[in-house]
């Protein structure tokens, strides 16, 4: 098997796997997160053409093992948790670099079809759950509450955020394949039970970004429009004629509600974090510092901010106004690159770089409600389409200059 085929597996059913003997929240000292990390680190450096002998591959994984847990026995002090800090923001872009070089455009495809598939069988669990229960999907609204589906995943909104982008990167393969059968199939298979589950799932955030990538990619996308706008419209008016939608839109408003719950625990976070920081023009500008809060900060001096559900407030925490203005300039200079594929690709590649461009700019937007940014595995698919997206540039410009 090749290197890169190796990657893609790793990559797309590996990983994901981890997910499921991984403890919930975040730890990265866990077997998971190491694991992850040391396998994105060879593949990084194998990438960079940098030889390693089987002996010194076996003895830097015994290594980074024995390292791990030997300093896990040791209480630990906040510069330690500020490392830890650091990997659980930047672990995932080592998978740049071998994407970058090392994928051709057959991989790519690979690469998409073994998400998609991954993306459905994370759907078992609640696809079986609804089957034994069918009377559950019928009357789940209306009777006077909501039961949130979650499958294998910590909570609902991160599961509705990875549903999003595995419905998204399905509808580019509804396009691409050329056989009307197995269109049918994509669209039965997938995109049906993706899009009853993302419902189910009752994430705003989710339900939002989707329908509204989905209607900037049915009225941008090139190729034949129609069969797929009547397919999706048929499906989404069957679905809907079985749900109660006053009990939907209902839902959806406490997006703009002060009154509901969330909404105002979500603000009265920020009040006081932002508080915190305001009073002083250093902190301000360059942070607390890392793991001073967010998901680490429970190994740390603040354990009763872990769970901050605003991914620019907590960098603005961690690295104050300079870092968010890094990471906003990191993010709309892929935004940036996203559009010149768009401007130089034929049809196909058109569909394909416009959900990507969609994919990068949901996630991007689901972290102004969550920590959907540092969340496993969409954090990683995040990475992976950045790097798809980098490796399309670098063929196009390659292209231009020969």
């Amino acid at each position: 098997m090749k290197l890169k085929d190796t990657f893609i597996l790793i990559l797309t059913i590996f990983f994901p796997f981890l997910i499921l003997i991984k403890e919930p929240g975040f730890n990265p000292l866990s077997f998971s997160e190491i694991t992850i990390f040391i396998i994105l680190l060879f593949y990084y450096l194998i990438a960079l053409r940098v030889k390693l002998g089987v002996n010194f591959i076996f003895l830097t994984f015994i290594s980074w093992f024995l390292f791990f847990y030997f300093i896990a026995l040791i209480p630990l002090n906040p510069k330690f948790t500020a490392l830890l800090s650091h990997i659980t923001h930047f672990k995932y872009m080592l998978v740049v670099f071998p994407i970058i070089k090392i994928f051709r455009k057959e991989d790519e495809i690979k690469m998409i079809k073994l998400l998609v598939l991954i993306g459905v069988l994370s759907q078992i669990p609640a696809l079986y759950k609804l089957i034994s229960q069918p009377a559950s999907l019928l009357s789940l609204f209306g009777t006077g509450g909501y039961s949130r589906t979650e499958s294998v995943f910590p909570n609902s909104n991160m599961y509705g955020a990875y549903l999003t982008v595995i419905s998204l990167l399905s509808l580019f393969l509804i396009d691409y394949i050329k056989t009307f059968k197995y269109k049918i199939l994509l669209i039965l298979v997938v995109q049906i039970p993706t899009f009853i589950l993302l419902v189910l799932t009752f994430s705003r955030r989710s339900w939002g970004l989707f329908f509204l990538s989905l209607v900037i990619y049915l009225f941008f996308k090139k190729g034949q429009k129609i069969g797929l706008i009547a397919t999706i419209s048929f499906v989404s008016i069957f679905i809907t004629l079985k749900l109660d939608l006053i009990a939907i839109f209902s839902r959806f408003q406490t997006i703009f509600s002060s009154d509901y719950a969330s909404n105002s625990i979500r603000k009265d976070q920020f009040n006081e974090l932002f508080n915190l920081i305001s009073d002083n023009l250093y902190v301000f500008l360059l942070g607390m510092g890392p793991a001073i809060t967010g998901p680490v900060s429970k190994l740390s001096i603040n354990p009763q901010f872990t769970q901050i559900d605003n991914y620019f407030l907590l960098i603005l925490l961690e690295y104050g106004v300079v870092g968010v203005l890094i990471y906003i300039m990191l993010c709309f200079y892929i935004f940036f690159i996203s559009l010149k594929n768009l401007s130089n690709s034929d049809s196909l590649d058109f569909n394909k770089n416009l959900i990507y461009l969609l994919i990068i700019s949901s996630l991007f937007l689901m972290g102004i409600v969550g920590t959907t940014p540092i969340s496993f595995p969409t954090n990683l698919i995040y990475w992976i389409i950045v790097g798809l997206i980098l490796s399309n540039y670098k063929k196009i410009t390659s292209f231009n200059e020969n």
